[in-house]
């Protein structure tokens, strides 16, 4: 069944201790889309949360059932770059919560793979799954999520025909759009930055030194750049300061430095600090200058 088909359904995340305040979204009840006589989980209502380790809860509300039927399914789908051109139709995961014939319920994480054009089933590690007296709750692991800070989702829900393969009775939410969710009261990141390089390779008096690192967050990834970051330069020969200026290009972040004409054969000594999300890290330097 095409992702675009299946949209939505209305998420409800479960309250761990220490999680934010739930965000909530709803869904009109009695939208399902009937199969022949088969009528799917009503989605009318979901919570979105997170704890500040990361833990990410859905708690989603059913309306029409209790105990999921088997042949039945609870769908999260997750846009984790936030980016429609990027995975299937936008999608970069999806949580199920699947009952077979027998009625015995497992939970399956898929992960959209660009090699072979299509989601493929990974290890659930680390999530929970769980339906009971009407209410879906499902929590993930951010880290499981490519350590994403925002997200967009939607959701659906569908009863399938026992012999008819993927056809269907579906409640997809929401009805039009999506929704998004941004993870709060997470920690700051931690930064790393790599060996500086510098260019030239020792300063000249007289000329323009420039030092440079690329900084990445730990929990992402991602490098920081000028839109995620800003940059504080300083340098001095001796106890003098000097004029150093900041500046991302490219993956870089550089300083930019003017050598004084009179600073041959002394020491030069400064610091480069990136900051991004609340986060900084420092790289110090000492050269002596030609």
């Amino acid at each position: 069944m095409k992702v675009a088909l299946v949209l939505g359904a209305v998420i409800a995340l479960a309250m761990l201790p220490g999680a934010s305040a739930a965000s909530t979204f709803t869904d009109p009840e009695g939208d399902q889309v009937p199969f022949e006589d088969l009528v799917a989980p009503d989605i009318t209502a979901v919570e979105v949360s997170n704890t500040r380790a990361g833990v990410i809860s859905f708690r989603v509300a059913i309306a029409n059932y209790t105990v999921l039927p088997p042949n039945s399914r609870i769908a999260v789908l997750l846009d984790v770059d936030r980016s429609f051109a990027t995975g299937d139709n936008g999608f970069e995961y999806a949580v199920s919560h699947r009952v077979d014939p027998a009625g015995q319920a497992r939970v399956v994480l898929e992960r959209w793979q660009e090699e072979v054009f299509q989601m493929v089933e990974t290890a659930s590690d680390g999530l929970s799954s769980a339906f009971g007296d009407g209410t879906y709750v499902l929590t993930v692991p951010r880290t499981r999520l490519d350590n994403t800070t925002a997200f967009d989702f939607g959701l659906y829900a569908a009863l399938f025909h026992p012999t008819r393969q993927n056809r269907a009775a579906v409640d997809s939410a929401p009805n039009e759009n999506i929704w998004s969710y941004g993870l709060e009261n997470l920690p700051p990141p931690r930064l790393a930055a790599s060996t500086l390089a510098a260019s030239p390779r020792r300063p000249i008096a007289g000329r323009q030194f420039m030092v440079s690192s690329v900084v990445t967050r730990r929990d992402t990834g991602m490098t920081v750049h000028s839109a995620t970051g800003t940059i504080t330069c300083t340098a001095r020969v001796g106890k003098t300061p000097l004029r150093a200026r900041g500046a991302f290009l490219s993956r870089n972040a550089r300083c930019l430095i003017t050598i004084p004409r009179t600073a041959k054969g002394r020491i030069l000594t400064g610091t480069i600090t990136v900051r991004s999300a609340g986060a900084a890290v420092t790289r110090r330097f000492s050269f002596r200058v030609r």
